[in-house]
């Protein structure tokens, strides 16, 4: 993951956006971890979601 948002950072993103089941706490923990925030929630079908983002920095850290 760390990697993944150096290099996004590296091509130019300045924000990093993911989502995950109200359910999967790991992953939860895993993005509060690697410093996203939680910024929303919604519903997608029958799937209760939470929005997380992480502004990204030339390092990507």
């Amino acid at each position: 993951m760390r990697r993944l948002m150096k290099l996004a950072a590296e091509t130019g993103y300045k924000e990093a956006f993911l989502d995950t089941l109200t359910t999967n706490y790991r992953a939860q923990r895993l993005f509060e971890k690697l410093g996203f925030t939680k910024s929303g929630g919604g519903r997608m079908g029958p799937f209760d979601l939470l929005f997380y983002t992480r502004k990204l920095n030339q390092g990507g850290e």
